[in-house]
C-alpha cells in the first residue's frame, strides 16, 4: 500500500518530478561518463608504460634499481624459471640484460640502451615483434639486432646496415660489438623510440662479458593481482633478489594520476552539490505543499511514522528512476566511448607524445565506475530527506491543517 501511495503521490505534480529526474539523470550521465573517460584514460596511460616495456613486475637483484649497474645481475636458472611459472597470476615473463651504450653509424654517434633479452619471451610480454615497421624478426640464435625508429633516423640507418655498440661491460670489462640490423620497430613512447637496440640475450651476454640478467619483466593476467603475485613470486624467493611493481618504477606517473583524478573527484563533486541543491529545493516545496494534507491525516489517526514511511518511499523513488534513467542513457555513450575512442591531432597529440603516452581517450567499462555512481546518488538522496522527514515528525496536526 505505502509503494503505490508513494508511487501516486509522486505524480500528483508530473512536471516538478519529471523536471527533478531529469536532472538526476543527467547528472548521472555526466558523471559517469566523465569518471569513465577518466579511468579509461588511466588505464590506456597504464598499459603503455606497462605493455610497451616495463611490465607490471619486475624481478631484480638488490640495488639495481638505484644504480642500473651490471654488476648488479643475477643467474637466471632453472629453479627461478621453475618457481616464476609456479604463480598462476603471471601470464607471461622474460629476463632482460640491460646495459647503456654508445651506438655509432660511419657518422653519428647516439646514447642507447641494449636491452639483450629472448625474442620468444619478450614478444609474449611487450609483443616486440608487432611493433617491427620493417625487416624480420629476430631468433635466439641471431647475432644481429633490432633498433627502435626514432634511433635509426638519428642514425641514418636502414635493415641490413650494420650499428657500432661501445659501452662497459660486467665487472667493468670492455663491451665493443657491431651487429646487422634485421629490423626497425616503432614505439608510442618518444624515450623508447629514440633509444632502444634489441639482442638476443646469448650474444648480448657475450658482449658484456657476465651469464648474468638485470631483470625478469612479468605480464599478468589482470592488473588487479599485483599483490597477490607479489606475495607469491616473494615466498621461496632466493637472498639477493627484490620485486618491484610499476608503481616504484613509475613514481612521477603516478602522482601524476592522482592529482588528476584529484581534480576529477572535484569536479564531480561539485557537479552532484548543484544537484543536491536541487533536490532540497524539491523536497522542500513536497512538505510545504502537503501540509494542510499531512496534518488532516494526522488528524484522522495516521500515524507520524506512516507518513514518514511514505514520504521516504516516494524521495527514494526519486532517486532510484533517475538513477536508473542516467545508467539506460550512459552505458551506450560510455561503451561507444570504449568501442570508438577519441583521438586527438596537431598540439594535443604532442602533448600526449611527449610523455610517452599513446593519443587517444578511452572510456573505461569497470562495472565499479557506475555501482559508486548509485550508491552516491542514492547517499545524498537519503541524506537530503533527513531534514523534511525530521519535520513531518514534529508536525503540530492543528497548526498543519489551518495552513
Amino acid at each position: 500500500m505505502y509503494w503505490k501511495l508513494a508511487w501516486r503521490n509522486l505524480w500528483r505534480n508530473h512536471r516538478r518530478t519529471i523536471i527533478t529526474l531529469t536532472s538526476v539523470m543527467l547528472a548521472v550521465v555526466l558523471a559517469t561518463t566523465m569518471r569513465c573517460l577518466q579511468l579509461g584514460t588511466y588505464d590506456t596511460m597504464i598499459n603503455n608504460v606497462v605493455g610497451y616495456y616495463t611490465g607490471y613486475l619486475q624481478l631484480q637483484g638488490n640495488d639495481y634499481w638505484d644504480t642500473h649497474s651490471i654488476d648488479k645481475g643475477f643467474t637466471f636458472d632453472a629453479p627461478l624459471q621453475q618457481h616464476l611459472r609456479s604463480i598462476r597470476h603471471i601470464r607471461s615473463f622474460t629476463p632482460r640484460l640491460e646495459a647503456y651504450v654508445l651506438a655509432s653509424s660511419d657518422t653519428k654517434t647516439k646514447s642507447a640502451m641494449v636491452v639483450g633479452t629472448d625474442p620468444a619471451m619478450e614478444d609474449s610480454v611487450t609483443q616486440l615483434g608487432g611493433k617491427l615497421i620493417n625487416g624480420r624478426y629476430f631468433s635466439a640464435d641471431d647475432r644481429s639486432v633490432i633498433i627502435a625508429e626514432g634511433l635509426a633516423d638519428v642514425l641514418k640507418l636502414h635493415t641490413g646496415d650494420t650499428v657500432v655498440v661501445l659501452g662497459q661491460g660486467y665487472h667493468g670489462a670492455n663491451a665493443a660489438g657491431k651487429y646487422p640490423i634485421s629490423g626497425i620497430v616503432h614505439f608510442g613512447a618518444p624515450e623508447l623510440n629514440k633509444g632502444m637496440i634489441y639482442l638476443p640475450l646469448k650474444e648480448a651476454q657475450w658482449l658484456f662479458g657476465g651469464d648474468v640478467v638485470t631483470s625478469v619483466v612479468m605480464m599478468l593476467d589482470n592488473r588487479n593481482d599485483i599483490n597477490g603475485a607479489r606475495h607469491a613470486l616473494e615466498t621461496g624467493l632466493p637472498e639477493g633478489l627484490t620485486v618491484m611493481d610499476w608503481k616504484e618504477m613509475m613514481p612521477d606517473l603516478v602522482q601524476a594520476i592522482r592529482a588528476d583524478n584529484s581534480g576529477g573527484l572535484i569536479m564531480a563533486g561539485v557537479l552532484y552539490l548543484i544537484i543536491a541543491f536541487g533536490l532540497f529545493g524539491t523536497f522542500l516545496m513536497m512538505l510545504a505543499e502537503r501540509q494542510h494534507e499531512f496534518g488532516i491525516l494526522i488528524s484522522i489517526g495516521m500515524r507520524h511514522i506512516s507518513i514518514v514511511r511514505m514520504v521516504l518511499l516516494e524521495i527514494l523513488l526519486i532517486g532510484v528512476i533517475g538513477t536508473a534513467a542516467g545508467f539506460a542513457l550512459s552505458v551506450p555513450v560510455v561503451y561507444w566511448l570504449h568501442e570508438n575512442p577519441i583521438r586527438f591531432t596537431g598540439d594535443a597529440a604532442q602533448s600526449f607524445a611527449a610523455y610517452g603516452f599513446e593519443p587517444v581517450m578511452r572510456a573505461s567499462l569497470d562495472p565499479s565506475i557506475f555501482t559508486a555512481q548509485a550508491e552516491l546518488v542514492l547517499c545524498i538522496t537519503l541524506l537530503l530527506a533527513l531534514y523534511p522527514l525530521a519535520r513531518i515528525l514534529k508536525l503540530n496536526a492543528l497548526k498543519a491543517t489551518r495552513s
